[in-house]
């Protein structure tokens, strides 16, 4: 039933149904409750695929709603929920979470590009729409991912949007507990993808909302990737290449984290998350973790352009060894 749910398949969810109904337990009733339960959980549980995100029909679709080349998703947000000419989408469809009118974005795509999450995105809306492209592109060329398979829950895509912006009540709305809503997910997915715009003086690292992510992370012991659009990451690489110096402005730049100063879009976020944080743990250890974390990453990267730079060396000698031999045993041949 849930491959069938997840895909769409009418014909078999009959032929599951004509078997149960074969047991007498097991009546039209009872088999469209489960159906309903189990496309309520999906649909909180899904994420968006990351080939959608790069296909041509979101890029389409975000460009001629907001009617701007590069949007940024504030932009999206008023484009694809607040319109009223076109109508917002999924304005029109029932929520299959609470059985209302309008529902989240993810479960009006396409059954291919939504699936159970695989990542969480940490991220922010103040992206633009090729950040946020240039950065998945770039995570997957070089990780050899395949995109088809990468589901992410990104907050734009998987919280259902007419409930946060417009209705401010019921469940994923800012009246929920943030953190046990946020931290719920986090641990059910199991591993964070961190978007950055740069590396210096990050965007990403003056949010409250990234920041809070990144501590919740580091405490729950979640396994996090970090990504960069493409010029971040090369301007990152000839930073690291200019050795001790490079390398200690990266390092400055990304643990310059206070959390006590950070921003939110909306300042009901701001100040239930900085309480959260005030109320518990506080700024200091929050911000002390965030940096550790930072470092950790630098370091990573440090070691992964000296790995590539020893492999690299290595098959140059190779090669070269490989040449000098072949020269040698060729001048041999020619004497004889």
């Amino acid at each position: 039933m849930e491959q069938a749910i997840w895909k769409g398949d009418g014909d078999a969810l009959h032929r599951i149904q004509k078997e149960l109904q074969s047991l007498k337990a097991w009546g039209p009733q009872r088999f469209s409750s489960a159906v309903q339960a189990v496309e309520q959980r999906q649909s909180e549980e899904a994420g968006v695929s990351v080939k959608y995100l790069l296909s041509a029909e979101f890029a389409l679709l975000a460009q001629a709603r907001s009617k701007l080349e590069d949007p940024n998703f504030y932009d999206l947000k008023d484009a694809f929920f607040l319109s009223a000419d076109p109508i917002g989408i999924g304005s029109d469809k029932i929520c299959p979470r609470d059985g209302k009118l309008g529902c989240a974005l993810v479960d009006v795509l396409d059954r291919c590009h939504r699936r159970a999450c695989t990542h969480f995105l940490s991220w922010t809306w103040g992206y633009s729409l090729n950040l946020v492209r240039s950065s998945m592109r770039a995570w997957i060329d070089q990780r050899k991912i395949d995109p088809n398979n990468i589901f992410l829950y990104m907050c734009f895509f998987v919280n259902n949007q007419y409930r946060i912006l417009l209705d401010q009540n019921g469940a994923g709305s800012r009246n929920s507990s943030l953190k046990d809503v946020f931290g719920e997910h986090l641990q059910r997915v199991g591993h964070m993808v961190a978007l950055f715009d740069h590396w210096d003086q990050p965007a990403y690292l003056s949010r409250i909302w990234t920041i809070y992510e990144q501590y919740t992370a580091v405490m729950l012991e979640i396994e996090v990737t970090f990504i960069l659009p493409e010029v971040s990451g090369d301007s990152l690489l000839q930073e690291i290449r200019k050795g001790e110096e490079g390398i200690v402005r990266v390092r400055d730049s990304l643990c310059n984290v206070d959390a006590e100063i950070a921003r939110a879009w909306c300042l009901e976020d701001e100040v239930q998350v900085k309480s959260m944080i005030s109320d518990s743990i506080g700024f200091e250890m929050v911000n002390a973790k965030v940096q550790e974390l930072m470092i950790a990453w630098v370091a990573t990267m440090v070691k992964d352009y000296l790995g590539g730079l020893v492999v690299t060396g290595s098959r140059r000698l190779k090669r070269s060894g490989a040449q000098t031999q072949l020269l040698s045993s060729g001048t041999r041949l020619g004497e004889n």
